[in-house]
């Protein structure tokens, strides 16, 4: 598989394209972080909604090592196609723990609505403090998120894509000072509370030489206005990426 920014970025625009006319937006959902894979949508939090969440990631990691990933994050939509979030991921296990226990902050914002054009069109902006194991230094990050909505019927059919850049402030000598990361998606409403989504992600690890390839494949279901529940399944491909991950999340929303 290629390893080049401009690659990903050429392959982005060409799955837009490809989907063809505009097509309005239906029901209202969003995708998260991690909830249920890792790509995000160009949509924000509902305007004054409150979510509270947290993810559980089990990864087999390539060199066989074990990694636990806990993740509590508090989102809200402060204005209109506006969110701001809030995490702190919390690692376990044999494998490297770098990072755990860093803060992050991260504000969404869709300045391109799908109603006004055949794409929507978010960025998102983080920053991620070193209050954690092994870093140093403030590193900010922006993405890119497309989305593009196929089919207005009930399967409600989007094609989502991603690209960030990280600037690695306090990096090491064998640590990038910066990297990217590249995601293609799909999802699918099943039925009136199930969300079915699929992705390929492609990006560089804060070590030297060392890149991910990983193909997911989740689900979100509503049990109530308020919870909502979600299960992934991620299988690496290539030398440097994870054998394989699993994770569960759990949300509350007002």
């Amino acid at each position: 598989m290629r390893n080049d920014p401009g690659f990903w970025t050429v392959a982005v625009y060409a799955v837009m394209l490809a989907a063809g006319a505009t097509a309005a937006r239906g029901q209202s959902y969003d995708l998260d972080r991690g909830f249920p894979t890792e790509v995000i949508d160009a949509y924000p939090a509902e305007h004054q909604a409150l979510q509270v969440q947290t993810l559980l990631r089990y990864e087999n990691t390539d060199g066989g090592g074990d990694r636990v990933l806990l993740e509590p994050e508090v989102q809200y939509g402060f204005a209109p196609n506006w969110h701001v979030e809030a995490s702190i991921p919390i690692l376990a296990g044999n494998a490297d723990r770098t990072g755990s226990g860093d803060f992050r902050v991260a504000a969404l914002w869709n300045f391109l609505p799908e109603d006004d054009a055949p794409v929507a069109l978010a960025v998102e902006g983080q920053l991620t403090f070193p209050t954690g194991r092994n870093t140093a230094g403030i590193d900010p990050m922006m993405t890119l998120a497309a989305t593009k909505t196929l089919s207005t019927g009930e399967s409600q059919d989007r094609l989502h894509a991603n690209l960030g850049v990280e600037y690695n402030a306090g990096n090491d000598n064998d640590e990038r000072q910066s990297r990217w990361v590249g995601i293609i998606g799909y999802s699918r409403v099943l039925d009136e509370r199930t969300v079915l989504v699929f992705d390929l992600i492609r990006e560089q690890e804060r070590q030297e030489h060392q890149d991910e390839t990983i193909l997911e494949a989740g689900a979100t279901r509503e049990l109530d206005d308020q919870w909502t529940v979600a299960g992934g399944l991620g299988i690496g491909l290539g030398d440097d990426s994870p054998r394989f991950r699993l994770q569960v999340g759990v949300q509350w929303k007002r």
